[in-house]
């Protein structure tokens, strides 16, 4: 995943710099903060999803099952602790193609837009 990651984000040395930081410092516990760290995880993770795309989906494959443990983990707190909702947001950009693609594969199935 590491490899991929740098020669996707060859030459940006912005996104390199979370990559050294991901490889050094990551936890499968906490695959959900690097998740909304906005970085190389989710801008790729979120295309595979988005596309459909199996090979750059089957490279993350070991933090997308760190990612939904933690998401397990996480809903099982909440269903133990008073709160009885929960609201989450996240704005996401798409392009006209991503869009397009979303709602012909997704639309009828669990995704909403407003």
């Amino acid at each position: 995943m590491i490899q991929a990651c740098r020669e996707y984000y060859d030459g940006n040395t912005n996104e390199m710099k979370f990559i050294d930081d991901f490889e050094e410092n990551y936890r499968s516990e906490d695959a959900i903060v690097w998740y909304l760290k906005r970085s190389f995880v989710s801008k790729l993770i979120t295309k595979a999803l988005r596309t459909q795309d199996i090979d750059l989906s089957y490279t993350f494959r070991f933090f997308i099952d760190d990612l939904t443990e933690n998401f397990r983990h996480e809903h099982e707190k909440l269903l133990s602790s008073k709160e009885k909702m929960l609201n989450a947001y996240r704005g996401v950009k798409f392009s006209k193609e991503e869009f397009d693609k979303l709602q012909e594969n997704y639309f009828h199935k669990w995704i909403f837009f407003y």
